[in-house]
């Protein structure tokens, strides 16, 4: 198997799609989807990765999120599309930045078409097959806010809906990536450095929010609004410890 290919890719023929972001969470949820409707998928954990395997394999489409560390989406687009192959595949971005200014700078850099996050599942596949199917247009995406101040602190329908999507195992893939997620936050908490702290905030608010875990959300989204200010820290800590103790209270059999 080729290094960095799902075991999917081997028996599927809908499509090669490369799905490029940082956040464990994020990227497994994604995959995972993908592969339901199947998809094969080559995972990258940032732009560099996401380049390097793009020019090794024969992607048809690709997803990208926009903020990631070292080589961010707009980088990667860039020289993505500098390649002869990259001419004409179709680019999906992925970001949780919606405003004019964002969706823009998507477009300048080579996206076709750009969706908010936290992604709503369904409309994520029905633009992949319009886009594999022709090439979609850039659209401005619905504004979507992770972990609203209206929502509760934590939604079990929302862990429900992903159980019924992706089965018991699928769900207990992606509470152990998220696991993994705030383990990352928790080491940049440590850190005390303010943009590595802001960077997992960006990261994990709307990983949280595709978990139903809204109060860890909105205290990432905090943080990432202070800039990192090392003084959130404790907050997100104490957020990180609740968003746990809800998963252990609530799938006890997969925490």
């Amino acid at each position: 198997m080729v290094p960095g290919m799902s075991a999917a890719t081997e028996t599927s023929h809908r499509g090669l799609i490369l799905v490029a972001e940082d956040d464990p969470t994020s990227r497994k949820m994604v995959s995972r989807l993908l592969q339901s409707a199947g998809f094969a998928v080559v995972p990258a954990e940032d732009g560099g990765a996401a380049v390097a395997r793009f020019a090794d394999q024969s992607v048809d489409l690709v997803l990208m999120d926009r903020y990631m560390p070292e080589v961010d989406g707009l980088a990667a687009t860039r020289t993505i599309r500098a390649s002869r192959r990259g001419e004409t595949v179709p680019i999906i971005g992925l970001t949780g930045d919606t405003e004019p200014e964002d969706i823009t700078a998507c477009e300048e850099a080579g996206m076709d078409l750009v969706l908010g996050k936290p992604v709503d599942l369904d409309e994520l596949l029905a633009v992949i097959e319009t886009a594999l199917a022709g090439t979609p247009e850039v659209t401005t995406p619905r504004a979507r806010v992770a972990g609203d101040e209206t929502e509760p602190d934590f939604d079990p329908a929302v862990m429900a809906a992903l159980m019924a999507r992706f089965g018991r195992n699928g769900l207990a893939e992606l509470i152990g990536a998220a696991h993994e997620s705030m383990a990352i936050a928790a080491a940049a908490i440590a850190s005390g450095d303010a943009a590595r702290l802001a960077r997992a905030g960006h990261s994990l608010k709307s990983a949280a929010s595709q978990l139903g875990l809204n109060a860890l959300s909105r205290a990432c989204r905090a943080v990432e609004a202070a800039k990192g200010d090392p003084a959130l820290g404790s907050d997100l800590q104490a957020a990180l410890a609740e968003a746990r103790a809800t998963i252990a209270l609530n799938r006890p059999d997969l925490a």
